[in-house]
């Protein structure tokens, strides 16, 4: 066992150990300077009865306390004052100069009250005379302890610089600046208490700067993002959350405009002030690939827009020449067929062809009919009141489930797109409602103002969940959200299970001259 031990052994107050009982004494390392063989083995004998198992070397001159020093970490060191050719306080610097946090402790039979003071000046634990050995084992464990505590606190220092040093280690690292910043919410003050080496390259101003001066760090901050890093902060620290802001850099001098962002945990210091601890980093890169993401999505979101409406296109001019082509010719045929059967009232085999090729041209008649309301129903022409009105009625016909429409105008003004991506959507849901609501109920309601026309198609079915919105196979759902999306609009789905499902769907009447 080391000082440590001993230390606690006597802090806690246990009694002195006899002769014998070395089992659980406490081992010490004892280093004597001591020209006397006597004196020596009275110390440790003396020592020994305190508690301790004693392991002592006795030297007397400097040669002989060399070589003990490096020869192995002594406990304590005990010397006498004066010795031939050498004294205490020889001894005294040579223990120092080893490096040796250990007791030295002076035990003399005669040593002056000024020599004692200045070598207690000098470093010596403590003295205790000769003729007052009784002294000895208190001095020891009070020494021992004095040890212990510098031993702990060396340790602690050194635990901190090693904490200090790896964390500017991290922060220098790290692509931007770790900071400590103290906020006065009463009078927004804001100063640095530690900010790492990473300011100058990000911000462009020195740490040193930042500790003196904590306006040049706002100073650094685009203008117009000033006021929301403030905000942000004040919010923060009034609620003690942690915050978290982006913002831009005023761009250096040949340098692109750089985005960074701010996130710090706040703990309060006093009434007024709260320190945050965190990091500010580049984040340009991030932000770049971000805005091109972006771009990217509204290219895709405008590409399929286009498409869209080219399709809606095409299937106006199909459903055009079905109308005036397939249809007329159908028309010419049911014409000649009835012609044909006006004038043959036989052979019985020949009219029952002419009215089979009647009612396959009937047949075909319907079918383009059919189509041509498919590809895109005329009823559109009327404008969206007429044409969510058909949709309910043909829904209520085909499906046999009861389906309402009420709308606050009869009339509303509409641009072809928009038009026909109402109906695309509303046709949609309502496919889907056919599809897996299982519902007896559906309602469908339009209102217009100056700005904004919104739809909203609710039933009383299963009631679709927030997992089956997310489903990567739900292309009708995602349709709708692009079409809504590329006009301007948005749209919302939500449902519980066992009470129906919602759609709400909102368009501006125009956005930018957009068609």
């Amino acid at each position: 066992m080391g000082p440590r031990e001993i230390a606690d052994h006597a802090e806690l107050g246990r009694p002195p150990l006899h002769e014998g009982a070395s089992a659980s004494a406490i081992p010490l390392r004892l280093l004597l300077i001591e020209d006397s063989a006597f004196d020596a083995a009275m110390i440790s004998r003396l020592v020994g009865q305190g508690g301790f198992n004693v392991s002592a070397h006795r030297v007397e001159d400097e040669t002989g306390m060399r070589a003990a020093l490096a020869s192995e970490p002594w406990d304590v060191v005990i010397s006498d004052h004066n010795l031939p050719g050498f004294s205490a306080k020889e001894a005294l610097h040579i223990h120092q100069a080893s490096g040796l946090d250990a007791p030295f402790i002076i035990v003399s039979g005669q040593i002056g009250e000024d020599v004692a003071v200045e070598a207690m000046r000098e470093g010596a634990d403590d003295y205790v005379l000769k003729s007052d050995l009784g002294r000895l084992l208190p001095s020891l464990q009070r020494s021992l302890r004095a040890a212990e505590t510098r031993r702990i606190r060396r340790e602690t220092e050194d635990a901190l610089a090693d904490s200090e040093e790896r964390l500017r280690g991290i922060a220098s690292n790290l692509p931007g600046m770790v900071f400590q910043m103290e906020h006065n919410v009463w009078e927004s003050i804001l100063r640095f208490r530690y900010a790492s080496e990473g300011a100058a390259s990000l911000l462009g101003v020195p740490a040193e700067k930042l500790l003196a001066d904590g306006a040049s760090f706002f100073d650094r901050i685009e203008p117009s993002h000033r006021d929301t890093l403030r905000s942000a902060l004040a919010r923060a620290a009034h609620d003690l959350t942690s915050v978290h802001w982006d913002g831009r850099l005023l761009p250096a001098e040949g340098v692109h405009t750089v985005w960074v962002a701010l996130a710090g945990r706040p703990r309060k210091l006093n009434t007024s002030s709260v320190l945050w601890e965190g990091a500010l980093i580049d984040v340009t890169e991030q932000k770049m690939t971000e805005s091109a993401l972006a771009q990217s999505r509204e290219e895709l979101r405008q590409l399929g827009t286009h498409m869209e409406s080219v399709r809606e296109e095409e299937r106006k001019s199909i459903a055009r020449e079905i109308h005036d082509e397939i249809g007329g010719i159908l028309a010419g045929l049911k014409f000649e067929l009835a012609t044909l059967r006006a004038r043959h009232k036989e052979p019985a085999d020949l009219v029952a062809r002419i009215d089979t090729m009647a009612a396959l041209a009937e047949s075909a008649r319907a079918a383009s009919d059919r189509i041509m309301h498919n590809l895109r129903p005329s009823i559109l022409d009327q404008g969206i009141v007429a044409a969510l009105e058909w949709l309910a009625l043909q829904f209520r016909k085909n499906y046999d489930t009861d389906c309402s429409f009420s709308t606050n105008q009869q009339k509303i003004a509409l641009t072809e797109a928009r038009c026909t991506a109402m109906f695309r959507i509303c046709q949609e849901a309502l496919t889907n409602i056919a599809k897996h609501a299982k519902a007896t109920h559906v309602e469908i309601e339009l209102f217009a103002d100056t700005r904004t026309v919104s739809l909203e198609i609710s039933d009383n079915g299963a009631g679709i969940l927030p997992a089956d919105l997310e489903r990567s196979e739900r292309f009708g759902i995602r349709g709708m959200r692009e079409r809504a999306t590329g006009l301007g609009g948005w749209i919302e789905i939500h449902g519980s299970p066992n009470q129906g499902t919602t759609v709400m769907l909102s368009l501006p009447v125009s956005r930018g001259g957009q068609p």
